[in-house]
């Protein structure tokens, strides 16, 4: 994984701790480790008004339309007290993750997952300039 810069305009910026290190630990093994080849994980992050956009991207294996829609059905429901109970694997990571994103910041925090089978995944972290701690 490779850090080119941060832009001057979100280096005062403050996240939720640990924030990235399950979305950077599902890319490796959920992705590149089963890739044949060269894999790469790209972290950007960039300022959108009122709001920090952290967005992970990975050229891994990917996902199938049907898991990404089951993903995808976990994440809308982490409102729910019981979503994330029977979660198992890989998911916890990313339910636990909006989770927290959303208690740091329920007026517009949000995680949204993007997945091709072959092409790689995207995970897009939105959260207030602020919000975390």
């Amino acid at each position: 994984m490779r850090w080119r810069y941060i832009p001057e305009e979100i280096r005062g910026c403050r996240i939720v701790k640990l924030l990235l290190q399950p979305l950077i630990e599902n890319s490796l093994y959920h992705g590149i480790k089963e890739k044949e080849g060269n894999g790469a994980i790209l972290v950007k992050m960039d300022r959108d008004a009122d709001f920090l956009r952290i967005a992970v991207v990975d050229n891994g294996v990917g996902m199938s339309r049907g898991r990404l829609a089951e993903i995808r059905a976990r994440l809308e429901s982490a409102g729910d007290s019981k979503a994330g109970d029977s979660e198992t694997g890989d998911r916890i990571g990313l339910a636990n993750t909006n989770k927290r994103i959303r208690l740091s910041d329920p007026a517009g925090g949000e995680l949204r997952v993007w997945s091709k089978a072959g092409f790689g995944t995207a995970v897009v972290i939105r959260i207030g300039v602020g919000g975390g701690r």
